[in-house]
């Protein structure tokens, strides 16, 4: 698939199933409860303890269900996954969580030495002033180094829950960098910064969408209304594209490399080979009748 072609499916992939879509909206709505609390300015602790551990719930819930997102893709799906099997989602959730701690450990120590710096040249503690033009400027850019890094390191690790999920949702191949940018030279890095800029632009454009409609709700004194048609069908919009481009991304190296992948019994452990125009939907179960499970390696 061309870049054109993956963004192409991505766009659509979320509207192919409304009522999934939905589903998933539900569970973002729950994630954003805590936030749409904090605005309404009413100070209740044990509820907004309760409500900080419903939003990480479903933040996890949500982190499973794009991992199935990349396990669907990957294997030539074009229909949203179903929402069963809840503990394996939340067990898939935990391990994005997992792989997002360790990219954020090198991160935040990186961002801590520059902020450090920061304020050494500032003068320390003591003659830090916003109002001050130099702490202000200095500030500046500090909040925009930090946007480029996390701008310039976020494809990188949705590549790496994609590798992950590609190699049996093992959290160590999250890791694996030597594979992972073999597989981003195989495609191409003209075409992974290509991909990856049109991704970012129909990103931006639908979080405006959003911010747009958060604005007028406001605006009409209907805050609520905002607060929820925004997770409800942009924040799960957004995830569904995200998480279907990067993936068919990530599978169009295997038309350069011609890995068609193969299936696996659980049971007896027996193995095929899938050739060309062959996909893993064509196979329901194993001769013996076990689970089927594929892999491209």
């Amino acid at each position: 698939m061309n870049i054109g072609e993956i963004i192409g499916d991505a766009v659509q992939y979320p509207l192919s199933d409304p009522k999934k879509l939905f589903i998933f909206g539900i569970i973002f709505i729950f994630a954003t409860l805590y936030s749409n609390f904090m605005t309404t300015g009413v100070a209740n602790l044990p509820l907004v303890l309760i409500l900080i551990l419903i939003a990480l719930l479903a933040f996890i819930f949500i982190f499973g269900y794009e991992i199935r997102i990349l396990r669907a893709s990957l294997v030539g799906l074009s229909e949203l996954p179903e929402f069963d099997d809840p503990m394996d989602m939340f067990v898939d959730g935990l391990k994005v969580v997992v792989v997002g701690i360790v990219y954020t450990i090198p991160l935040s120590i990186i961002l801590s030495i520059l902020f450090l710096v920061l304020f050494t040249a500032i003068g320390g503690f003591t003659n830090f002033s916003l109002t001050s033009g130099v702490s202000a400027v200095l500030m500046g850019l500090f909040i925009i180094l930090v946007f480029l890094i996390v701008l310039l390191i976020y494809p990188f690790i949705l590549m790496s829950l994609t590798n992950m999920v590609y190699n049996k949702s093992e959290i160590e191949a999250a890791f694996k960098f030597g594979d992972i940018f073999n597989k981003i030279s195989n495609i191409g890095w003209g075409n992974f910064i290509v991909w990856y800029v049109v991704t970012g632009i129909i990103y931006l454009i639908l979080l405006v969408i959003g911010l747009i409609i958060i604005g007028f709700f406001n605006l009409i004194h209907l805050k609520i209304i905002g607060g929820v048609l925004y997770p409800l069908i942009i924040g799960s919009y957004m995830a569904l594209f995200l998480y279907r481009s990067v993936a068919l991304f990530y599978m169009s190296g295997d038309y350069v490399t011609g890995d068609p992948g193969y299936l696996e019994c659980e049971d007896c452990k027996g193995s095929y080979e899938l050739l060309d125009g062959e996909s893993p939907e064509d196979f329901s179960q194993c001769e013996c009748g076990g689970k089927l499970v594929y892999s491209r390696k």
